[in-house]
């Protein structure tokens, strides 16, 4: 069987829940980091932002900084199509994403504004990773912390 289509079935398998988010998110960053071509990669970003965007309150609330560190690996990845997938996963856990914001902000002066001559992700309709930089930096900055524990526990 060939590498990189068991590579994608593990993926689709440990994603398929029944583990947590955390884990979730670690298993993912590996198949990114092991993707031999751009378009695997690509896949690989979109099935981790589809888990993310699919967690619920519960789950968010326990993904650690370290999880948030490995979404955020997204926007240095392979130019425009990282930094639109990093956007689209921190913007899913953005209770959880303060910390990337540094990232974002970097993400953003590299991105090309809308407007530019950069041809845009071909997807219905087009998109621009400058935009969604920027709905993910709006709804990280806006955002509350997940959940409010008191002190005493």
């Amino acid at each position: 069987m060939n590498i990189g289509l068991f590579s994608l079935i593990a993926g689709l398998l440990s994603m398929a829940g029944g583990r947590d988010l955390n884990a979730d998110v670690q298993s993912a960053h590996q198949l990114i980091e092991q993707s031999r071509t751009a378009n695997d990669r690509a896949n690989h970003m979109r099935q981790l932002v589809e888990r993310l965007s699919k967690a619920g309150p519960d789950e968010v609330d326990k993904l650690n900084d370290a999880s948030v560190a490995l979404v955020a690996e997204m926007l240095k990845r392979d130019g425009e199509i990282g930094r639109f997938y990093g956007g689209l996963g921190l913007s899913a856990v953005s209770c959880r994403a303060k910390s990337a914001l540094p990232d974002l902000r970097l993400a953003l002066s590299e991105a090309a504004p809308v407007g530019s001559e950069v041809d845009w992700i071909t997807v219905s309709p087009a998109v621009s990773p400058y935009e969604e930089i920027q709905r993910a930096i709006a709804k990280i900055e806006a955002d509350r912390p997940c959940s409010v524990r008191p002190d005493f526990l």
